[in-house]
């Protein structure tokens, strides 16, 4: 015999099969609260994943966008890697911390995204509107002087 979903769990998956309305629906702040740390993986998880429609749903039921994911870095900091503009938009909406640096590379999700730019190159990213987007949020734009400090 099959026991109903919690709130929380429809929640959880509704989030995690990319459906927001169903989020939309679903969340309130007591559900958001009642997040297990490792509920609140889900977003940065599936932002460094390139799933684009689970951090749709999460950003819409309210889903914390500053957590940091083992590396340190916020889901922004990987969907601006994929160069996915929409979506950091939709997490600038959600309140992202831009200046955020992750302890790997001590980079903002700026540095990120011309990291993406140069090396993951995801064909339907949009580097240039996304450096744009994040550079008007109010971060200025990455050092790219070399090691010996000449342009």
């Amino acid at each position: 015999r099959t026991q109903p979903l919690s709130p929380l769990d429809e929640l959880l998956a509704a989030c995690g099969r990319g459906d927001a309305d169903a989020a939309r629906r679903l969340t309130s702040a007591a559900l958001i609260a009642e997040l297990s740390q490792t509920d609140r993986l889900l977003l940065c998880d599936a932002a460094a994943s390139d799933r684009v429609a689970t951090v749709e749903a999460c950003v819409a039921a309210g889903w914390p966008v500053g957590d940091l994911d083992g590396m340190g870095a916020t889901a922004m900091h990987h969907v601006a890697m994929h160069g996915r503009v929409e979506l950091v938009r939709a997490l600038l909406g959600a309140g992202s911390d831009v200046t955020i640096r992750d302890k790997e590379h001590n980079a903002t999700p700026l540095g990120w995204a011309v990291f993406g730019a140069d090396h993951v190159a995801a064909p339907d990213g949009d580097y240039v509107a996304v450096v744009n987007t994040l550079s008007d949020a109010g971060l200025p734009p990455p050092d790219t002087r070399n090691a010996a400090g000449s342009r």
